[in-house]
């Protein structure tokens, strides 16, 4: 969280999940923020929850974590698991968010097709082992996002919100299995 190329402020604390900002929403052309939670968990049931490269295993993994997503498409994958990578993927998605609210000054696809383009870049999640806490992972999930169009600050942050705490899904998976 420090010492890289995003200055991370913390904005939210609640419950376990903490939510930071990475940019300066409202200001930039990019959203950038990272939800953290602390799970119990192995890297090995991490792994086996995300495996999503076929478009089966990307829409159930979807239905599961993601319930603001209304579709989604495996469109490429670049680089398959192999024998000796079991767990490296490397594959282009697509998906559709709804919105939480109408924004009729946001016409871009919403007219023809009822969506808003925007883009996901350097986007994703990264389990670690807790040190010194054996059976726990830190998990942090970080959304770089360009919306494309004129979004009000204060909605790009309920939407925010919203979309961090989803990481407290794979808490609720885990406590499954």
């Amino acid at each position: 969280m420090t010492g890289g190329p995003i200055e991370w402020t913390l904005n939210t604390e609640s419950n376990g999940l903490q939510i930071y900002w990475g940019s300066d929403i409202g200001n930039t052309d990019l959203t950038v923020f990272m939800s953290v939670a602390e799970i119990e968990g192995s890297l090995d049931e991490a792994a086996a929850l995300h495996v999503a490269d076929t478009p089966e295993t990307y829409h159930a993994y979807i239905s599961r974590y993601n319930k603001d997503v209304i579709d989604c498409a495996v469109l490429k994958t670049l680089a398959p698991p192999t024998a000796e990578h079991p767990h490296n993927y490397i594959g282009l998605k697509w998906l559709t968010l709804e919105t939480p609210m109408a924004l009729p000054w946001v016409p871009e696809l919403r007219q023809a097709m009822g969506i808003v383009r925007a883009t996901y870049e350097n986007s994703g999640v990264v389990f670690q082992q807790v040190v010194g806490k054996p059976g726990y992972l830190r998990v942090a999930q970080l959304w770089n996002t360009n919306l494309r169009g004129f979004i009000p600050t204060w909605i790009q942050r309920i939407g925010i919100k919203r979309r961090a705490r989803s990481v407290l899904a794979y808490d609720a998976y885990f406590r499954a299995i």
